[in-house]
């Protein structure tokens, strides 16, 4: 089986980098119950996030191990691409 393969490592790159912002933009904007008005919504929003706060975490871990294996795909595949070229070089020059 034989076929060309086209990888775009920069939107590779690109993914990776708005990945990597799911964190950051995570953080900038913290739930504040202050904002609803009354105590009883500032107490359930408390609730909510103190019972989602450790699967928000692991999303967010997640979220960033995906954008560290979109990088290393990126790398790679480079790293492939550089590494196939200098070999047909080497095989065309002892021709």
């Amino acid at each position: 089986m034989s076929g060309r393969v086209v990888i775009d490592t920069g939107r590779l790159r690109v993914c990776a980098e708005l990945l990597s912002r799911v964190r950051e933009e995570f953080d900038r904007r913290p739930v504040d119950g202050g904002e609803t008005g009354s105590a009883a919504a500032v107490s359930a929003v408390v609730d909510f996030t103190e019972y989602w706060g450790p699967g928000v975490a692991v999303v967010l871990d997640t979220v960033e191990a995906l954008a560290s294996a979109a990088r290393s795909a990126a790398d790679a595949y480079e790293r492939r691409d550089a590494q196939d070229v200098w070999s047909f070089q080497v095989v065309s020059d002892a021709i």
